[in-house]
């Protein structure tokens, strides 16, 4: 028994670990839950356009053939200034 004896004796029981009370999906939807909370709550802001979206939603809106806002400065430019 002398070899097999003391590979025998080193080998270690598995670890068993304990379960766990909430099954993963339902961790997995709550991140997911939370995450697209955080994702759309205040989606509206800003209320206003930045950079140069001042520049090509306006246009974007005029191939669409939808009317832009008129007091819109900047409707018919296709570049801002100095951008080109």
């Amino acid at each position: 028994m002398g070899f097999l004896g003391n590979i025998v004796g080193k080998i270690k029981e598995p670890v068993v670990r304990p379960r766990s009370r909430v099954p993963i999906y339902v961790s997995l939807i709550m991140i997911i839950l939370v995450a697209f909370f955080l994702r759309v709550n205040h989606l509206e802001i800003p209320a206003k356009r930045i950079g140069d979206e001042v520049y090509y939603v306006p246009n974007a809106l005029e191939i669409l053939g939808i009317p832009s806002n008129a007091t819109n400065p900047y409707a018919g430019q296709s570049h801002p200034p100095l951008g080109k």
